[in-house]
C-alpha cells in the first residue's frame, strides 16, 4: 500500500510539473521591436523601444498593443539608471477580424481612433495599421503593422508648452492570439 501511495505522489508531481511547464510555455508571447519618433517643430528624434506585445483576445475584434516606454524619452532629461522609470502604455485597438482577414493580401491600411492609457490617462489617439499574411496557410494568423499617432501634453508628459507629436511604429509583428 505505502508503495502505491508513493508512486501515486510521484506521478502526480510529475503531472503537476508538467502542467506548469504548459502553463508557461501558452503565456509567453512573442515581443518585437517599435521606434518612438518624436517630431518637434523643425527637428525629429527617434528611440527604439523593446518587447511590444500584440494581443488579440478570444473575441478577435480587440487587438491589445502593450509596451513600456522609457520617461527620459518624453522629457529628454537625463535619468539615473538606478531609478529608470518607465510608462505603461496600453492601447485597445477595435478591429475587424473579417475584413483584416480580407485584406490581408491587398496592403490596404485601415485608420481607426483607439483608445490609448498612458501616464494613468486615457485618451483616444489616431492609429494606421496594415495587416499582412503569415506564411502560405490561411489559417487567421497575420502580422501587423502599424502607426499610432500620440501628442504627449494630452497625458500630462513633457512641456504642456511644446509643440511635439509622437509617432510609435511598429514594423510586420506577429500577433499572439489567445
Amino acid at each position: 500500500m505505502k508503495n502505491i501511495i508513493k508512486c501515486t505522489e510521484i506521478f502526480f508531481a510529475l503531472l503537476l510539473t508538467t502542467g506548469i511547464a504548459n502553463a508557461q510555455y501558452f503565456n509567453t508571447y512573442k515581443s518585437y521591436d517599435a521606434v518612438m519618433v518624436n517630431n518637434n517643430n523643425n527637428t525629429s528624434t527617434q528611440i527604439t523601444l523593446r518587447n511590444v506585445t500584440m494581443i488579440l483576445a478570444g473575441n478577435y475584434n480587440v487587438l491589445n498593443v502593450k509596451l513600456n516606454i522609457p520617461f527620459r524619452s518624453i522629457d529628454h532629461k537625463p535619468e539615473d539608471a538606478m531609478f529608470a522609470q518607465n510608462l505603461f502604455f496600453d492601447l485597445k485597438v477595435n478591429i475587424n477580424f473579417n475584413q483584416v482577414q480580407q485584406g490581408l493580401t491587398s496592403t490596404k491600411t485601415f485608420t481607426t481612433h483607439s483608445f490609448l492609457t498612458l501616464n494613468n490617462i486615457t485618451r483616444t489617439v489616431k492609429v494606421q495599421y496594415m495587416p499582412l499574411p503569415v506564411g502560405t496557410d490561411m489559417n487567421g494568423n497575420f502580422k501587423i503593422s502599424m502607426n499610432i499617432f500620440l501628442n504627449p501634453a494630452e497625458f500630462n508628459l513633457g512641456d504642456p508648452n511644446n509643440n511635439s507629436q509622437f509617432i510609435i511604429i511598429i514594423s510586420n509583428a506577429k500577433v499572439n492570439r489567445v
